[in-house]
């Protein structure tokens, strides 16, 4: 076998196995999200994770959205919000997608709004923030892009 081709093999194993890894870091995120609006109405919000345990959602904390994002935009929020954290950002940077997702960590961060942004990227001052104000409503998600040449 000649050295590129064992290369090649040895870097489809370290791919299986860093997806792997990927996979069961994100066991901790729910099966599927819950929209604001339906949280608000349970006693005892929760979401199923992936693990099929219940995650509990502070009241607080939903009302606390509530109060940030106006009311027509409940139906979208989708909540936890996932904060992306991922190595093709950069070390310390982190991202938030979804228009409302935004809205309401622009907020939070005490920035300008800008009701059209579909995406941000956030530090790590700003990551503690947001999580210190909404620690059971936002969850981390690890992505891996498996085409980086590095």
């Amino acid at each position: 076998m000649n050295d590129s081709r064992r290369r090649s093999d040895k870097e489809k194993i370290q791919k299986k196995f860093l997806a792997n890894q990927v996979r069961k870091l994100n066991k901790n995120l729910p099966n599927k999200r819950k929209k604001l609006s339906e949280l608000l109405e349970e006693d005892n919000p929760t979401v199923r994770s992936k693990k099929g345990e219940s995650l509990l959602i502070k009241k607080e904390e939903l009302e606390k959205i509530a109060d940030i994002v106006p009311e027509h935009l409940y139906e979208e929020i989708d909540i936890p919000v996932y904060i992306e954290v991922s190595r093709k950002y950069g070390k310390g940077t982190y991202k938030i997608k979804g228009n409302p997702e935004c809205r309401l960590c622009r907020k939070i961060l005490d920035m300008e709004p800008d009701i059209f942004e579909e995406e941000m990227f956030i530090n790590k001052v700003e990551l503690r923030k947001i999580r210190k104000e909404l620690r059971t409503a936002t969850e981390y998600m690890f992505t891996l892009n498996l085409t980086d040449p590095d």
